[in-house]
């Protein structure tokens, strides 16, 4: 359990949430407040997914600002980090993330990156990104990406 003072206040963030000092637990409006407050970097792409999972559902992307750095070196968190820049409207940030990876055989890269290229209106790209994630067992996630792309060029 750790313990915070914020504006007067004692508050203990323990199981991913917040309480206060009645060891009750917060409203949701104070926990995005104590999150801006006081961010907490990730440990570990299980944790960092279950951050991520948890922003998306409440709406609340701050927490994810303190992901921390990624580990170019392990795909899942070059994946999952790339994922967060697009979730906070930063897809240059993604692709330059995912660049030395591009012509790897690493699926979860591939396809983030190939929906980073979309957010950027790079459609040739993304297209043979998306069909190299395909061939190497993306699946669902690079058709979804492909459909997109589909999409855009039939408006």
């Amino acid at each position: 359990m750790h313990t915070f003072s914020y504006r007067g206040t004692t508050y203990y963030w323990r199981s991913h949430r917040w309480f206060d000092t009645n060891y009750i637990q917060v409203e949701e409006r104070l926990a995005r407040e104590l999150d801006l407050a006081f961010p907490r970097p990730a440990k570990g792409p299980m944790e960092l997914a279950r951050l991520r999972r948890e922003a998306l559902e409440s709406g609340n992307l701050a927490p994810l600002r303190a992901a921390g750095k990624p580990d170019t070196g392990d795909p899942k968190s070059v994946a999952l980090h790339s994922a967060i820049y697009r979730d906070l409207g930063q897809p240059e940030r993604a692709v330059r993330l995912t660049e030395e990876w591009r012509d790897r055989a690493e699926p979860a890269v591939l396809v983030v990156r190939a929906a980073a290229l979309c957010d950027m209106e790079l459609w040739e790209e993304a297209a043979r990104t998306a069909q190299r994630a395909r061939r190497y067992g993306a699946g669902y996630y690079a058709d979804s990406v492909l459909r997109r792309i589909a999409k855009e060029k039939a408006s």
